[in-house]
């Protein structure tokens, strides 16, 4: 058995073991790993990058991730913060140009373990939401918690 049974275990290893990430040796084993573990750049700034979820909520689900490692969103730098929130902007209007049936966005950041961050490196999902993609979707976020999304 090896060492590291999944990439993810490895990435999780080695993001534990130092506070400098190199995301351009992530790119390396994720293409080292196959076609099926490839989630390419869709878009890039000098200081983030956009790829695909690799879980989608939705069609379209995006992640929006600073090249620096960094557990915390709310330690990123301003440039840092600037750079993903123009990614951010930028890959909405593409959406919704390419996809009519977009309505809106949900726009989320799981800060920490107890808000149900589980991959240890900052990271904002853009999720595009269309019309009766669910039942109610009064609250939008507040759904996070049982129970309280509707009030």
């Amino acid at each position: 058995m090896p060492l590291f049974p999944t990439l993810l275990d490895f990435i999780q290893h080695r993001m534990r073991m130092s506070h400098i990430y190199q995301p351009v040796m992530l790119t390396t084993l994720l293409r080292n790993e196959g076609a099926a573990s490839v989630r390419p750049i869709v878009s890039e700034a000098e200081l983030a990058y956009v790829i695909r979820d690799r879980y989608p909520v939705t069609a379209g689900h995006l992640l929006i991730i600073p090249k620096r490692h960094e557990p915390s969103w709310f330690e990123l730098s301003q440039g840092e913060l600037a750079q993903c929130n123009l990614l951010l902007k930028q890959m909405q209007e593409r959406i919704l140009d390419e996809d009519r049936e977009v309505r809106g966005f949900n726009v989320g950041v799981n800060a920490g373990a107890v808000a149900g961050q589980t991959v240890m490196h900052s990271h904002i999902h853009l999720i595009p939401r269309r019309a009766n993609d669910t039942v109610n979707p009064r609250g939008g976020v507040r759904g996070v918690i049982p129970g309280m999304q509707s009030y």
